[in-house]
């Protein structure tokens, strides 16, 4: 009651990769019905929110995730290789609002402000990690990353 989810997981199909998925203009994450709504529920909240765009591995090779609004999430957006990641607005996620995990990612014009501190889990705006692996060729230019959230907002 009072809540909506919406979630992109991009996985191939038996170990072959997507190719070109463009994922733009949609609204992802979870949107509680009031912000009263969110004040009153973060740990609930937090607990099933995941991914507004999650590449499974490196399953969804130059993909584009471009002009979509993602807010109240564990993390806003965990890359594959290749991919264009422009024009998104992510705000108040939990963990990482973006995280490069791939090859050859491009980050470019998107808004991440206000990670939540609902866990014990650390947040970053943008983290570039995968695990032991790596990661070669990122490119990051022209973005905002805000951790403050306006007192009118």
């Amino acid at each position: 009651r009072g809540l909506k989810a919406v979630q992109v997981e991009i996985r191939g199909r038996k170990g072959v990769a997507a190719q070109g998925v463009v994922i733009e203009s949609c609204k992802l994450g979870v949107f509680p019905e009031t912000v009263a709504s969110w004040n009153n529920n973060q740990t609930r909240y937090a607990a099933i929110s995941t991914s507004g765009v999650y590449v499974y591995g490196n399953m969804c090779e130059r993909c584009i995730v471009r002009r979509n609004h993602i807010q109240y999430v564990r993390r806003g957006i965990i890359s594959g290789p290749g991919m264009l990641i422009e024009d998104n607005v992510i705000e108040k996620p939990v963990g990482d609002g973006i995280r490069v995990a791939s090859h050859d990612v491009t980050v470019r014009r998107n808004i991440v402000r206000s990670c939540l501190a609902v866990d014990g889990d650390h947040r970053d705006l943008l983290q570039v990690y995968a695990g032991r692996t790596i990661v070669r060729g990122p490119v990051v230019e022209n973005n905002v990353f805000w951790s403050g959230w306006p007192a009118n907002a």
